[in-house]
């Protein structure tokens, strides 16, 4: 499924794009980033306090983060 999203012209070319951007990138940019978008006042931080989940500084953020630096390498054929 993800040859053909792949090899689709205008969306192959976006998700390609979003894949490689962390390539490079470097990894205290993605830090940072993440840091931003996951912290209390953060893009997605924020809707997650709400339920009371806490992800800066935790295990499930080194998972994240490792995720989303290694994700060109998982997702290249």
């Amino acid at each position: 499924m993800l040859f053909i999203i792949f090899n689709s012209y205008i969306s192959g070319f976006f998700l390609d794009v979003i894949v490689n951007i962390t390539l490079v990138m470097p990894p205290a940019i993605i830090g940072i980033g993440l840091l931003f978008a996951y912290g209390r006042n953060g893009i997605v931080g924020h809707l997650i306090a709400k339920y009371g989940i806490e992800i800066v500084f935790t295990h499930a953020a080194v998972v994240i983060a490792q995720f989303l630096y290694h994700q060109p390498f998982i997702f290249r054929f």
